[in-house]
C-alpha cells in the first residue's frame, strides 16, 4: 500500500494553490457539463421527442421554439415542415369531402333522368299509350333522359381526369416582409 502524506512549511503557498486550483476546475468542469447539458444535449432530447411526434402524424403541438444559435433555425424549420404538414392535411381533408359531395350530388342528378326512362320504358311495355304520337312523346323523353345521363358522365369522367392535387412546391428561404409585400 502507498500512502501520500502532505508536509507544508508555514510558508509554503504552492499546496495550497495547488488544492483551490483542484477545485476551481472541478466547479468549471460542473458549470461547463451543466451548458452542455442545457444547450446541447437537453434542445437535441427535444427535437428527437419532435420527430417521433411528427412520424405519429400528431401535427397540431407547436414546437417550442429556442433561441439557441445551435438549434434555433432547426427547430423554426421543423415547426414550418410541421404547419405545412397540417395545411396539406386540412386540404386533403377538404378535398375528400368534396369529392363526396361531388359525387352524391351526380349521383342524385342521374337519379331523377333514370327513374323517368325507368317509367316511359315500363309505360311502353305495358302498352299504356294508345296513340302513336304519345309513343313517340315517350321515345323523346328517353332520348332527352338519356342524354343528360350522358352529359353527368362526361362530367365525371371529366372532374377524374383533372389533377386536383397539382401542388408546385418552392423550397427556399424568404423573409416574411417579402410576403406581406
Amino acid at each position: 500500500l502507498y500512502r501520500i502524506a502532505y508536509r507544508t512549511a508555514e510558508k509554503d503557498y504552492g499546496l495550497l494553490c495547488m488544492n483551490m486550483s483542484m477545485v476551481l476546475l472541478f466547479v468549471l468542469t460542473i458549470f461547463a457539463m451543466l451548458f452542455v447539458w442545457e444547450k446541447i444535449l437537453k434542445p437535441f432530447y427535444n427535437i428527437s421527442e419532435l420527430s417521433f411526434e411528427l412520424a405519429k402524424g400528431n401535427l397540431s403541438v407547436p414546437i417550442k421554439e429556442e433561441k439557441s444559435k445551435f438549434f434555433g433555425r432547426f427547430l423554426w424549420g421543423m415547426d414550418m415542415l410541421r404547419e405545412n404538414l397540417e395545411q396539406n392535411k386540412q386540404k386533403e381533408l377538404e378535398f375528400q369531402k368534396e369529392k363526396k359531395t361531388l359525387i352524391l350530388s351526380l349521383s342524385h342528378d342521374i337519379k331523377t333522368p333514370l327513374s323517368a326512362i325507368e317509367l316511359y320504358s315500363k309505360a311502353l311495355q305495358e302498352n299504356l299509350y294508345d296513340t302513336r304520337e304519345k309513343r313517340q312523346e315517350a321515345l323523346r323523353g328517353i332520348t332527352k333522359n338519356a342524354k343528360e345521363i350522358g352529359q353527368y358522365v362526361n362530367e365525371i369522367v371529366a372532374a377524374s381526369r383533372e389533377d386536383f392535387l397539382h401542388l408546385e412546391v418552392n423550397s427556399g428561404e424568404f423573409y416574411l416582409s417579402e410576403v406581406i409585400h
